[in-house]
């Protein structure tokens, strides 16, 4: 399969490649030699450059490709390889794109993001990922930016650490569990656990 960011410093049409990416969303995953496939071509590889890419249709539509890939474990870990989770938290982080927060919700598409690090949580490898300090020092910031859209990520992002996480430790070392009672309205769980 064609790199879909293309090679050797040869640019593929942008067009092209969004349709090879909606190609990619559509192929059945059920087949244990698509997957096979799909990771030694290196497919999740070509699909991530496309994450470096400046925000806009192009992340998006990789980002809903990854959300359907990774529901499969082997083609999940591929990803996991890369630091996909953390590159998906750097563009919700994205200065590019708190500048078009005013727009319409539907310009603002988070929602492929989302379902992209909601289908990792599924898994231990990442899960372990998710609930690192570094992972949640940069969800933090995105709550910091206090905006409510953004605000609406970074806590449905904290809702999977709280489900996981069963005496909050990482929470705790960065000393936002009072910051996130306050926006809950009510006391997490073992929030004060020994």
């Amino acid at each position: 399969m064609m790199d879909l960011y293309g090679r050797a410093g040869v640019s593929v049409d942008k067009e092209v490649q969004i349709k090879m990416l909606y190609m990619l969303k559509r192929l059945s995953l059920q087949r244990d030699d698509v997957r096979a496939a799909i990771v030694q071509h290196r497919v999740p590889s070509s699909i991530f450059q496309m994450l470096l890419v400046h925000p806009g249709d192009m992340w998006n539509i990789a980002s809903a490709v990854i959300a359907r890939m990774v529901t499969k474990e082997d083609i999940c870990g591929a990803f996991l390889d890369l630091g996909t989770p953390g590159k998906l938290v750097q563009i919700l982080d994205n200065d590019h794109l708190r500048s078009r927060l005013d727009s319409t919700v539907d310009d603002y598409p988070h929602a492929n993001v989302m379902a992209a690090l909601h289908a990792f949580s599924r898994y231990d490898t990442a899960r372990e990922y998710m609930l690192s300090v570094s992972f949640l020092w940069a969800v933090k910031q995105i709550l910091d930016a206090s905006h409510w859209k953004l605000n609406k990520i970074a806590l449905e992002i904290f809702d999977l650490v709280i489900q996981h996480d069963d005496d909050l430790s990482s929470l705790r070392q960065l000393n936002i569990i009072p910051r996130l009672e306050a926006l809950y309205r009510y006391p997490l769980r073992n929030c004060y656990n020994a």
